[in-house]
């Protein structure tokens, strides 16, 4: 039950720092986001599939589903609960949120659309043009100190929407804990198969998920990261 915990809390907190995008405020979704990807992770050759539907609605609320083979994991809040389950298992975590936790959640959920400009100003210059599922985009890549190298596909009119999102590279990283630090090639390539922007999202989206028995958070332990400083 105890690794059980740490894996939800840990899907916490991943699921809402891939929504906080360092927004710079120059395109944001002010009503409704609702995006569905999809992204095939390769480790020395072994891949590994998550498909995600998220839902955004403001203030505060959002509603995310991950599908990774049989598995799937599902992360609501209403703004002033947050809840993590897996139906599998017929397991999940429940939280009422605090004052920081609400601030905090309203912050990450003001996802940038425009993801052009927090990558120029890590580093990336535009390579080129190239079609992405038919769309012709602008390409964007950066290597960084660790000598990953990234990718990004953005419309090349109109809005301007990421198309696709890759990460590649060698790193040194253990393949769990206590294992001794070795080489691996990495690759992670996430492709953004629909978007829809401030659309109408029933209230109905962002309740409690059914059919699964909730533990309760521990007091202390947070449910929302910091959004990350600019």
């Amino acid at each position: 039950m105890r690794l059980f915990t740490n894996y939800l809390r840990a899907g916490a907190a991943a699921s809402l720092l891939t929504l906080a995008a360092g927004t710079t405020g120059a395109d944001i979704a002010k009503v409704s986001l609702y995006q569905e990807s999809r992204t095939t992770t390769s480790t020395d050759n072994k891949s590994k599939t998550v498909t995600r539907k998220v839902w955004i609605k403001q203030p505060g609320k959002f509603r995310m589903e991950e599908v990774s083979g049989p598995d799937t994991r599902i992360m609501v809040s209403n703004g002033s609960d947050y809840w993590i389950a897996l139906p599998s298992k017929k397991q999940g975590l429940h939280r009422v949120l605090n004052e920081v936790d609400v601030k905090r959640m309203r912050t990450s959920l003001q996802v940038d659309i425009d993801a052009v400009p927090k990558f120029v100003k890590s580093g990336a210059k535009k390579t080129g043009q190239e079609k992405v599922n038919g769309i012709l985009c602008d390409v964007y890549k950066y290597t960084n100190k660790e000598k990953l190298t990234f990718t990004l596909w953005v419309s090349a009119t109109g809005q301007r929407l990421a198309q696709r999102q890759e990460t590649s590279g060698v790193a040194r990283a253990a393949e769990a804990m206590g294992q001794p630090m070795s080489t691996h090639i990495l690759k992670s390539t996430t492709d953004y198969l629909k978007w829809q922007i401030d659309q109408p999202l029933a209230d109905s989206l962002f309740t409690k998920p059914v059919g699964v028995t909730y533990q309760e958070f521990k007091p202390g332990v947070g449910v929302v990261p910091a959004p990350a400083k600019k």
